[in-house]
């Protein structure tokens, strides 16, 4: 039989299983830098270029009276080498982006306001962006991933 002999395969499959555990955890690690990031947003009430607008009915901070959109910030690292930073909760678009919600199915929205309740023909909800990363928290990812290629 002609055959080769190919030696140095168990070191490459361990440096390989090395390069994938150190690529999930410096992804992982910037992923959580992004997750506290955005949750420091909530804390002080801030987009990327203001403050965010008072409550107008109620008091406290806004989107903090439950605490659940700050909450369900999470971060994914997907098998291509990307993290994903967000939030699966359905309001949180018109939360970072604002929005007009009008009735569908009804003249009027009624909700309830502390012990009273409210009829409007439509709410409007002004943009609070929280999804951004400030630069600080950039620079900390940066050097998480920087020192991350580093190691290997």
């Amino acid at each position: 039989m002609i055959g080769i002999e190919i030696s140095g395969l168990q070191a490459l499959i361990k440096y390989s299983q090395k390069l994938k555990k150190e690529y999930f955890s410096s992804f992982k690690k910037a992923g959580m830098i992004g997750v506290r990031d955005i949750q420091q947003h909530f804390r002080n009430s801030q987009g990327e270029d203001n403050k965010w607008k008072a409550l107008e009915y109620r008091s406290g901070k806004p989107l903090q009276i439950t605490g659940a959109l700050q909450q369900s910030i999470a971060e994914a690292v997907h098998s291509d080498n990307t993290v994903e930073i967000g939030t699966n909760l359905k309001y949180a678009r018109v939360h970072n982006f604002g929005a007009t919600i009008k009735p569908v199915k009804k003249e009027y929205l009624t909700f309830k306001i502390g012990d009273s309740y409210r009829k409007c023909k439509q709410v409007v909800i002004p943009q609070r962006e929280f999804m951004w990363i400030s630069e600080d928290a950039d620079d900390k990812i940066t050097a998480v991933l920087t020192d991350s290629w580093e190691k290997l």
